[in-house]
């Protein structure tokens, strides 16, 4: 979606004169709190306060050496082939031996139980074989486990953004409780969230998908932008008597930052 600018020349607003308006906030579009999947200890924070971060960039790593330790065995039974190659081997031998039991046996060379005792002996080398398939396929499994163990040890950026606040540091320890240990707290800023509170009165008049226009507080109050409503509440607040209304747009659309207060005409 694109945004249009108007270039004004003050906050009044003259041409807004005798349009209804309302103060909202401009705000990133996610504000979040960053803490770890998995109890342990910091081992490095890879950005700071201020840091501009990059979805999926890594924003910490939690010491994973047991984890490691545990990817590694994994991946090493996931190479240990050996018994597969001997059921192989088995089968061959045992399907061998059954043909010749079979040609005997009908000579009457050899008894009846000699040629049984070979095609037993092929269904337990092919069961073998079944076995140890099974067992790489569970080792297989468990190796992915591992590695999806190990990549919770690393916490990534879920967007593109800025590190506002660093609570601790490498050595501590950290962990997925709420309210307990967070990490980070990061900005969303390659979107803005612009919401208003509207007296209720104005209920029926405010409608989504509206466009309204957005004048930034000094000094960006020369630059307004015109939008359009993506979220009307529906809910009043009934304390305050006050529904709100907004919008969520590009950061490179307007010439403004967020954390900034605004005023919304309709």
């Amino acid at each position: 979606m694109k945004y249009s600018l108007l270039l004004l020349a003050g906050i009044s607003c003259p041409i807004f004169a005798n349009t209804v308006n309302f103060a909202c906030m401009v705000q990133p579009a996610q504000i979040v709190e960053i803490r770890s999947p998995v109890t342990g200890t910091l081992q490095q924070l890879h950005v700071k306060a201020g840091s501009t971060i990059k979805k999926g960039q890594i924003l910490a790593q939690i010491e994973a050496n047991v984890e490691k330790s545990a990817t590694q065995t994994a991946y090493y039974r996931t190479q240990v082939k050996g018994n597969v190659a001997t059921a192989q081997s088995k089968i061959t031998h045992a399907t061998k031996k059954a043909e010749r039991m079979k040609q005997l046996s009908a000579e009457n060379f050899v008894s009846r139980q000699a040629y049984d005792d070979a095609i037993n002996e092929l269904s337990q080398a092919r069961a073998e074989l079944q076995l140890a398939k099974e067992n790489l396929k569970q080792a297989e499994f468990e190796y992915k486990q591992s590695q999806a163990d190990l990549n919770r040890r690393k916490i990534y950026s879920p967007f593109n953004g800025v590190v506002m606040q660093q609570y601790i540091y490498a050595g501590s320890m950290v962990g997925p409780t709420e309210g307990k240990n967070p990490i980070l707290k990061i900005a969303q800023t390659d979107q803005f969230k612009i919401n208003a509170i509207i007296p209720l009165k104005y209920f029926r008049s405010i409608k989504k998908g509206q466009v309204v226009k957005i004048v930034p507080e000094a000094p960006f109050d020369k630059f307004i932008a015109t939008v359009k409503l993506d979220h009307v509440d529906q809910v009043i607040d009934a304390s305050s008597g006050t529904f709100s209304a907004g919008t969520t747009i590009l950061s490179n659309s307007v010439k403004f930052p967020s954390g900034i207060r605004c005023k919304m005409y309709l």
